[in-house]
């Protein structure tokens, strides 16, 4: 029985351990003060117009506050994402990078946006320009002629069905109680990181 609680308590003392490739995300809410400058901080409440908060790294964290009125403007990190492994950039550097890519068109545009994830941050990113605002693409095809300029290569291409609506439609199998089927093309890309 003593044998098999060492091997219980080295296996529990193997997973704990940080993987190759992987770094804990210990990330900070943050106070932009002007276009230049930011204060990486915890956020622990706001109301009314003020933010209470703490210098990041402050061991007494000591509380301080600010009017909303006095800063640029400041971002909140959701509580949970604060103790998530993230890849290691520096453990990808001279490797394939795969990045999965999904064309979509907003409500009420006939434009496409480009929706991609790399696997590096938070997930999925939107394409922007540089005044942050969505690049808007003539076809489904143009984003993906796009990131295949940037040097990407397409390898997969996959249907994914996302949903049925049922009822009238514009032809007359459908008419009579036929259905349509929603799907979306996720493209999967890969190059030299």
């Amino acid at each position: 029985m003593k044998a098999l609680t060492i091997t219980l308590l080295l296996l529990t003392s193997t997973i704990c351990q940080a993987q190759k490739g992987l770094v804990l995300n210990y990330i900070a809410d943050t106070l932009y003060i002007s276009d230049t400058e930011n204060l990486p901080v915890i956020i622990t409440d706001t109301y009314d117009n003020i933010i209470k908060y703490y210098i990041y790294g402050d061991p007494n964290q000591k509380e301080r506050k600010v009017y909303t009125n006095q800063i640029k403007g400041y971002h909140k990190e959701e509580t949970q994402e604060r103790k998530v492994y993230m890849l290691d950039t520096t453990f990808l550097t001279g490797k394939v990078l795969y990045m999965q890519a999904v064309p979509v068109i907003p409500a009420l545009s006939r434009f496409y946006n480009l929706t991609f994830d790399v696997g590096i941050g938070h997930g999925e990113y939107l394409l922007t320009d540089d005044e942050e605002k969505p690049v808007k693409f003539f076809s489904e095809m143009a984003t993906i002629n796009y990131l295949i300029g940037q040097g990407w290569e397409l390898y997969q291409i996959q249907r994914v069905e996302q949903g049925s609506v049922g009822g009238a439609a514009s032809t007359w199998s459908l008419f009579f109680g036929g259905e349509v089927t929603i799907s979306q093309n996720r493209y999967f890309l890969k190059k030299q990181y």
